[in-house]
């Protein structure tokens, strides 16, 4: 993506991204609505207090739908009941009510649910405002701000599997917008500086130990790209100590003829796992740090190199799993007990030492 004029960032920074629903959506939910495209629409920010669509002027229809809402999110509880009190047959009503109480919540989207449960009674301006707005998706931008100051770049996995409503795919609106915008296309964007705990590990002079899985590796590409400006620059590098997981070495392993560069020429040794194609046991990345233990308490064991670890992708289970590793390794190497560990660790996070930038979802 190239920036625009008086728009900058730093290495580590990330792309916030207002998507589009796709055309066919929009067409099938104007449809649906029994809503003229056409129709001019006046938002009052007053009538709305949990959802907040903040406009200025007059939008169409389709611009609202298309620009300004949740078209495919599934729906939420405070949704179900909305739907529930407006459906006048028990059945469905007494149906719509238990999907609420779930706790697993329900697949379908608000539009779903109209199909699913057609008794369901709502003027077009009801159902306009039972909408989400549109919620703004955050991508790690992968390039070097040294290497292309002007350019952002990133790292999308395309989100297109069946859904789980049973209904066809579920195509993520943000990754499936992004893949289709051809060269030329403005997009609503915009720069949001990471913490400057995190955009300090693109420092090329100092000791640091990266961690990610799959498009997690985004942030990193960029650290690597500060890495080679300083070396052609003739400054001091440190190579980063790299644990990448991705599935297997033959189908994912997504930008391995730049890492492979990057290490050939000095800036990186790279630590790779498979999880769909383990290498003595080593499936995950928390495999990998396990299994290099060695090379990692060479650097987190000695405080003059003052080492830093930076975790980027899944907080769910990777990052959880990442720091039980860290600590079997304290423990293994110090003889601390489970406590001793736990401070040891807090004490790199609270000193910024141990910096993640996760996501759960």
């Amino acid at each position: 993506m190239d920036l625009p004029d008086g728009v900058d960032y730093q290495t580590g920074d990330h792309l916030t991204v207002m998507a589009d629903n796709p055309p066919e959506v929009v067409d099938a939910a104007l449809t649906q609505l029994g809503i003229d495209p056409g129709l001019r629409l006046s938002i009052n920010p007053r009538r709305s207090s949990r959802r907040l669509i903040a406009l200025d002027r007059e939008v169409s229809a389709r611009e609202l739908l298309t620009h300004f809402v949740e078209l495919r999110k599934p729906v939420t509880s405070s949704q179900l009941r909305s739907l529930a009190a407006a459906n006048s047959n028990p059945p469905e009503r007494q149906r719509l009510n238990e999907l609420a109480e779930a706790p697993d919540g329900c697949p379908l989207s608000v539009l779903e649910c109209l199909d699913e449960y057609p008794a369901c009674v709502l003027t077009g301006a009801e159902l306009l405002e039972l909408l989400d707005p549109m919620v703004p998706r955050h991508y790690s931008i992968a390039s070097s701000s040294m290497l292309s100051p002007r350019t952002v770049g990133l790292v999308v996995s395309v989100l297109d599997a069946p859904a789980r409503s049973g209904h066809g795919s579920f195509k993520g609106v943000a990754s499936n917008y992004l893949a289709t915008v051809q060269p030329g296309q403005l997009i609503r964007a915009r720069v949001d500086p990471a913490r400057q705990a995190f955009r300090a590990g693109a420092d090329p002079a100092k000791n640091v130990i990266l961690v990610s899985a799959g498009t997690g590796v985004a942030p990193f590409l960029g650290f690597l790209g500060d890495r080679l400006a300083a070396q052609r620059a003739g400054a001091p590098v440190e190579p980063a100590l790299c644990f990448f997981g991705v599935r297997d070495p033959e189908v994912d392993y997504i930008f391995r003829d730049r890492f492979e560069q990057a290490e050939a020429i000095g800036i990186v040794q790279m630590r790779p796992a498979f999880s769909r194609a383990p290498q003595d046991g080593v499936r995950y990345v928390q495999d990998r740090i396990a299994a290099d233990a060695d090379d990692v308490w060479d650097l987190l064991g000695d405080p003059a190199k003052d080492a830093h670890v930076y975790v980027c992708g899944d907080g769910a289970l990777m990052a959880p799993a990442v720091r039980g590793s860290f600590l079997d390794i304290y423990r293994a190497r110090t003889g601390a007990d489970d406590g001793q560990a736990r401070d040891w660790l807090n004490g790199l996070i609270e000193s910024d030492h141990y910096v993640e930038d996760v996501w759960a979802g």
